[in-house]
Protein backbone atom coordinates (compact mmCIF):
# COMPACT_ATOMS: atom_id res chain seq x y z
CA UNK A 1 0.00 0.00 0.00
CA UNK A 2 1.23 3.84 -1.00
CA UNK A 3 -0.06 6.82 0.74
CA UNK A 4 1.02 10.51 0.42
CA UNK A 5 2.05 11.64 4.41
CA UNK A 6 4.29 13.97 5.97
CA UNK A 7 3.00 16.48 3.15
CA UNK A 8 5.50 15.51 0.22
CA UNK A 9 6.75 12.29 0.94
CA UNK A 10 5.40 8.58 0.06
CA UNK A 11 5.25 6.15 2.07
CA UNK A 12 4.92 2.42 1.38
CA UNK A 13 3.67 -0.08 4.11
CA UNK A 14 2.30 -3.49 3.90
CA UNK A 15 -1.37 -4.45 4.31
CA UNK A 16 -1.38 -7.71 4.93
CA UNK A 17 -2.50 -8.43 8.61
CA UNK A 18 -1.35 -12.42 8.89
CA UNK A 19 1.89 -10.83 8.96
CA UNK A 20 3.68 -9.54 11.78
CA UNK A 21 5.23 -6.14 10.25
CA UNK A 22 1.44 -5.02 8.97
CA UNK A 23 1.01 -1.77 8.69
CA UNK A 24 4.64 -0.83 9.80
CA UNK A 25 6.07 1.28 7.03
CA UNK A 26 8.80 -0.15 4.81
CA UNK A 27 9.75 2.91 2.86
CA UNK A 28 10.01 6.35 2.58
CA UNK A 29 10.08 8.29 -0.92
CA UNK A 30 10.93 11.36 -0.87
CA UNK A 31 11.59 13.65 -4.05
CA UNK A 32 8.20 16.15 -4.57
CA UNK A 33 8.55 19.72 -3.54
CA UNK A 34 4.79 20.12 -2.98
CA UNK A 35 1.85 17.97 -1.05
CA UNK A 36 1.17 14.76 -2.98
CA UNK A 37 -1.94 14.46 -4.90
CA UNK A 38 -2.08 11.49 -6.83
CA UNK A 39 -0.25 7.66 -6.32
CA UNK A 40 -0.24 4.69 -8.76
CA UNK A 41 1.08 1.35 -8.86
CA UNK A 42 1.42 -0.41 -12.19
CA UNK A 43 0.26 -3.52 -13.10
CA UNK A 44 2.62 -5.55 -11.95
CA UNK A 45 3.65 -3.54 -9.05
CA UNK A 46 7.41 -2.68 -10.58
CA UNK A 47 6.42 0.63 -10.60
CA UNK A 48 4.85 3.29 -8.68
CA UNK A 49 4.04 7.07 -10.44
CA UNK A 50 2.92 9.99 -7.72
CA UNK A 51 1.66 13.64 -8.87
CA UNK A 52 2.19 16.57 -6.74
CA UNK A 53 1.18 20.22 -6.31
CA UNK A 54 4.81 21.36 -7.52
CA UNK A 55 3.00 20.33 -11.26
CA UNK A 56 5.53 17.16 -11.62
CA UNK A 57 4.91 13.57 -11.86
CA UNK A 58 7.50 11.20 -10.84
CA UNK A 59 8.02 7.52 -11.10
CA UNK A 60 9.54 5.46 -8.86
CA UNK A 61 11.25 1.87 -8.77
CA UNK A 62 9.14 -0.59 -7.05
CA UNK A 63 11.00 -4.24 -8.06
CA UNK A 64 12.41 -5.15 -5.29
CA UNK A 65 14.37 -7.54 -7.04
CA UNK A 66 15.87 -4.64 -8.99
CA UNK A 67 18.48 -3.03 -5.74
CA UNK A 68 20.26 -0.69 -7.69
CA UNK A 69 16.52 1.06 -8.70
CA UNK A 70 14.39 0.36 -5.94
CA UNK A 71 12.88 3.24 -3.81
CA UNK A 72 14.76 5.54 -6.56
CA UNK A 73 13.61 8.23 -8.86
CA UNK A 74 13.32 7.02 -12.67
CA UNK A 75 12.00 9.38 -14.16
CA UNK A 76 9.98 12.94 -13.26
CA UNK A 77 7.32 14.58 -15.63
CA UNK A 78 7.28 17.92 -16.33
CA UNK A 79 4.23 19.06 -18.67
CA UNK A 80 1.39 20.17 -16.52
CA UNK A 81 1.62 24.05 -15.49
CA UNK A 82 -1.01 23.52 -12.31
CA UNK A 83 -0.68 20.30 -9.80
CA UNK A 84 -0.66 16.92 -10.91
CA UNK A 85 -4.73 15.78 -9.90
CA UNK A 86 -4.28 11.95 -11.05
CA UNK A 87 -2.26 9.78 -13.24
CA UNK A 88 -1.72 6.10 -14.22
CA UNK A 89 0.18 3.34 -16.32
CA UNK A 90 -1.01 1.52 -19.56
CA UNK A 91 -2.31 -2.26 -18.62
CA UNK A 92 1.53 -2.67 -20.62
CA UNK A 93 3.61 0.06 -19.35
CA UNK A 94 4.35 1.85 -22.14
CA UNK A 95 1.95 4.42 -21.70
CA UNK A 96 1.35 6.91 -18.52
CA UNK A 97 -1.05 9.39 -18.52
CA UNK A 98 -1.22 12.16 -15.99
CA UNK A 99 -4.24 14.93 -15.72
CA UNK A 100 -3.86 19.04 -14.54
CA UNK A 101 -3.90 22.09 -16.30
CA UNK A 102 -2.40 22.60 -19.49
CA UNK A 103 -2.36 26.31 -20.64
CA UNK A 104 -3.67 29.36 -19.09
CA UNK A 105 -4.16 31.83 -21.55
CA UNK A 106 -6.76 33.12 -22.27
CA UNK A 107 -8.90 30.63 -20.91
CA UNK A 108 -7.71 27.79 -18.67
CA UNK A 109 -7.88 24.40 -20.22
CA UNK A 110 -7.29 20.92 -18.58
CA UNK A 111 -6.17 18.15 -19.90
CA UNK A 112 -4.30 15.14 -19.96
CA UNK A 113 -0.90 14.56 -21.05
CA UNK A 114 -0.12 11.12 -22.71
CA UNK A 115 3.50 10.23 -22.68
CA UNK A 116 5.19 7.08 -24.17
CA UNK A 117 7.85 5.30 -23.26
CA UNK A 118 11.07 5.46 -25.27
CA UNK A 119 12.55 2.18 -25.12
CA UNK A 120 15.82 3.41 -26.58
CA UNK A 121 16.49 5.42 -23.71
CA UNK A 122 13.85 4.41 -21.08
CA UNK A 123 12.37 7.84 -20.82
CA UNK A 124 8.57 9.15 -21.14
CA UNK A 125 7.91 11.76 -23.68
CA UNK A 126 4.84 13.46 -24.16
CA UNK A 127 2.74 12.28 -27.08
CA UNK A 128 -0.67 13.69 -27.06
CA UNK A 129 -2.58 16.20 -24.73
CA UNK A 130 -6.18 15.86 -24.54
CA UNK A 131 -8.04 18.93 -23.84
CA UNK A 132 -11.22 19.41 -21.27
CA UNK A 133 -13.14 22.30 -20.35
CA UNK A 134 -12.99 21.39 -16.60
CA UNK A 135 -10.89 19.52 -14.20
CA UNK A 136 -10.54 15.86 -14.92
CA UNK A 137 -10.22 13.91 -11.39
CA UNK A 138 -9.49 10.60 -12.44
CA UNK A 139 -8.34 9.19 -15.52
CA UNK A 140 -8.19 5.07 -16.18
CA UNK A 141 -7.09 2.43 -18.93
CA UNK A 142 -9.34 -0.36 -19.75
CA UNK A 143 -7.52 -4.00 -19.15
CA UNK A 144 -6.52 -4.25 -22.75
CA UNK A 145 -5.07 -0.70 -22.65
CA UNK A 146 -6.78 0.53 -25.88
CA UNK A 147 -9.30 2.81 -24.10
CA UNK A 148 -8.99 6.04 -21.68
CA UNK A 149 -11.57 7.36 -19.23
CA UNK A 150 -11.53 10.58 -18.11
CA UNK A 151 -14.47 11.61 -15.08
CA UNK A 152 -14.39 15.53 -14.64
CA UNK A 153 -15.05 18.02 -12.00
CA UNK A 154 -18.87 18.09 -13.40
CA UNK A 155 -19.03 13.89 -13.44
CA UNK A 156 -19.20 14.17 -17.29
CA UNK A 157 -16.87 11.16 -18.46
CA UNK A 158 -15.25 10.70 -21.68
CA UNK A 159 -13.67 7.87 -23.04
CA UNK A 160 -10.83 7.99 -25.81
CA UNK A 161 -8.72 5.26 -28.30
CA UNK A 162 -5.52 5.47 -26.46
CA UNK A 163 -4.59 2.18 -28.82
CA UNK A 164 -0.87 4.03 -29.92
CA UNK A 165 -1.51 1.34 -33.25
CA UNK A 166 -4.57 3.26 -34.71
CA UNK A 167 -5.25 6.16 -36.87
CA UNK A 168 -7.80 7.13 -34.18
CA UNK A 169 -5.55 7.42 -31.47
CA UNK A 170 -6.37 10.02 -29.22
CA UNK A 171 -10.30 10.69 -30.90
CA UNK A 172 -12.93 10.75 -28.11
CA UNK A 173 -15.40 7.52 -28.59
CA UNK A 174 -17.68 9.09 -26.24
CA UNK A 175 -19.18 11.62 -23.87
CA UNK A 176 -20.81 9.77 -21.09
CA UNK A 177 -23.60 11.69 -18.55
CA UNK A 178 -25.28 10.61 -15.43
CA UNK A 179 -27.69 7.84 -16.26
CA UNK A 180 -26.47 7.80 -19.72
CA UNK A 181 -25.91 4.17 -20.91
CA UNK A 182 -26.03 4.73 -24.95
CA UNK A 183 -21.89 4.31 -25.10
CA UNK A 184 -22.83 -0.02 -24.95
CA UNK A 185 -24.54 0.21 -28.54
CA UNK A 186 -21.88 2.40 -29.75
CA UNK A 187 -19.03 0.73 -29.18
CA UNK A 188 -19.77 -3.05 -28.29
CA UNK A 189 -16.67 -4.30 -27.48
CA UNK A 190 -16.30 -2.75 -24.15
CA UNK A 191 -14.80 -4.67 -21.54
Amino acid sequence: MATGTDVTKVKLALIDPTLSCFGKTLLTLSGHDGYITAISFSNNDSLLITGSLDNSAIIWGMDINHRDTYGKVLARLYGHIGHIADACFSPDCNLIVTTGLINFKPDALYGVIIWRLDSTNGEYTPIKKLVHYLQVRSIRFSSDGKLLSTLCSDNIAFIFNSDINSEDFGRKIVKLTKGDNSWIQKYPNNK
